[in-house]
């Protein structure tokens, strides 16, 4: 199961990314693990020696970014950026660029279950304990649905 931690995938690939206050992009080798997203310093390399922190998820949200070409000089339109949560500004965004919209679909997707994945795996067992539990009133499955739907 996904949700376990010795299954994580690890997704790696190579990204774009803006570094701040620089007009340039560079085009790295990442790795997402389930502590965050690192870099390598030496290729495609995923020693541990050579994998540098990018960022976690915990305090980060994950934006697809809009005319990104346009508006940073980006090398590709498909890109996406991660947002820490706390207060400080412009400085907590991190840039990044993908090659293409399925890879950066990919990415995108793949962040998201890591930081929302075992919230995703409660919602989806909550109605199917709803529905095996004996119930005194009866509830029709359209009802469990849509407050399913609504506590997402």
């Amino acid at each position: 199961m996904l949700l376990s931690a010795s299954t994580f995938p690890e997704i790696h690939g190579y990204l774009h990314v803006k570094d701040n206050g620089k007009k340039s992009w560079k085009k790295m080798f990442f790795l997402l693990r389930r502590s965050g997203l690192y870099y390598s310093t030496k290729g495609t390399s995923k020693e541990p020696r050579y994998l540098q922190f990018f960022s976690e998820f915990n305090n980060a949200d994950v934006y697809l970014l809009l005319s990104v070409k346009q508006t940073h000089g980006a090398p590709t339109k498909y890109g996406f950026c991660l947002k820490h949560n706390k207060a400080g500004g412009t400085g907590d965004v991190k840039l990044l660029c993908a090659d293409d919209e399925e890879s950066r679909t990919c990415w995108v997707t793949a962040i998201r279950v890591f930081k929302y994945g075992m919230q995703l795996h409660q919602n989806y067992l909550r109605p199917l304990q709803t529905k095996s539990e004996p119930s005194s009133h009866n509830v029709s499955p359209t009802v469990c649905m849509i407050t399913f739907f609504d506590r997402i």
